[in-house]
């Protein structure tokens, strides 16, 4: 029996990382990887394709993989103050060329975006049909994103968006596991009231790839956990555990301290919820709450 090809792109990635271990533990399956200037983890069987994303068109019309799984984004760090915009530019640039690619063969490719796509919302449940806003890092990241959102309808594109994604190295380091151990205090970022919908690395890596294999394509479907909370309780439980007092950063310091775009990305709210809860609802999360989440850490 032929075994199902897939083309892994961000193999190396925060999120991409988590994708392919998930992904190697089927042995029906054929896994390439995209490798570029990170080292993507050695797994039994996989190939490993030293290719960057603006040409990752070409390999994947050269191997026609039956999926493509698209976690890759170009990194700004090298254009100094304009990052971001001409990261999106060079990104929606090879994104178009890939997606030219998989229309052509039939191809089918699912793209991992973001809850920030959807914008701030409060006391909203946000589903897949809801209206894009992009805000903070989207507002970028939607230009690389828009060759996907133009041809999903139609082709076999599918567009996973998740939200608050937690794990090692992740948002919880850099703002609260590094304040707490340098500061010694719990920040909460403005009044607390954002609503966060976290899903925990592992848990998303797992989730993707049911959805790859049993979903259908020509949709948008909103990866949510069981988790879901407001930043202030949120910060009240992480408290408990680490028997710390909390120090509430008001939107003004926050916005001094880190910029527009974090400012906006750390008190977002946005309760996300999805018309398509079969995958979900059968799935056995193992991070079903924060105390699961915490525990590790």
């Amino acid at each position: 029996m032929n075994k199902k090809k897939i083309f892994m792109l961000g193999a190396s990635g925060f999120v991409g990382s988590a994708i392919l271990k998930a992904f190697t533990t089927d042995p029906s399956l054929e896994i390439y990887a995209a490798e570029h200037k990170s080292a993507v983890t050695d797994y039994p069987g996989i190939k490993k394709i030293n290719v960057s994303l603006s040409k990752a068109a070409k390999v994947i019309e050269d191997i026609k993989p039956d999926i493509v799984i698209h976690a890759a984004r170009i990194s700004g760090k090298n254009y100094r103050f304009l990052g971001r915009p001409i990261a999106a530019f060079f990104g929606q640039h090879a994104n178009a060329k890939i997606c030219q690619t998989i229309l052509k063969y039939n191809i089918k490719l699912l793209y991992i975006s973001g809850s920030l796509m959807y914008g701030s919302h409060p006391a909203k449940k946000i589903t897949e049909d809801f209206p894009l806003n992009p805000v903070s890092y989207a507002i970028d990241y939607s230009k690389a994103e828009e060759p996907f959102l133009r041809n999903y309808k139609t082709g076999p594109v599918m567009i996973c968006r998740p939200g608050w994604i937690f794990g090692p190295n992740s948002w919880f380091k850099s703002f609260f596991e590094d304040i707490i151990n340098k500061k010694g205090y719990i920040p909460q970022y403005g009044d607390g009231s954002q609503f966060m919908s976290i899903i925990h690395r592992d848990d998303l890596g797992l989730l993707v790839k049911n959805y790859a294999l049993q979903a259908p394509f020509s949709n948008i479907y909103n990866m949510i956990s069981p988790i879901g909370l407001s930043h202030k309780e949120f910060v009240k439980q992480l408290a408990g555990q680490c028997q710390k007092e909390i120090k509430i950063i008001p939107k003004e310091q926050l916005l001094k301290k880190y910029g527009q775009v974090t400012c906006d990305a750390l008190t977002c709210n946005i309760r996300m919820a999805t018309n398509y809860p079969d995958i979900i609802d059968h799935f056995d999360f193992k991070y079903k709450t924060v105390d699961d989440l915490l525990e590790p850490v």
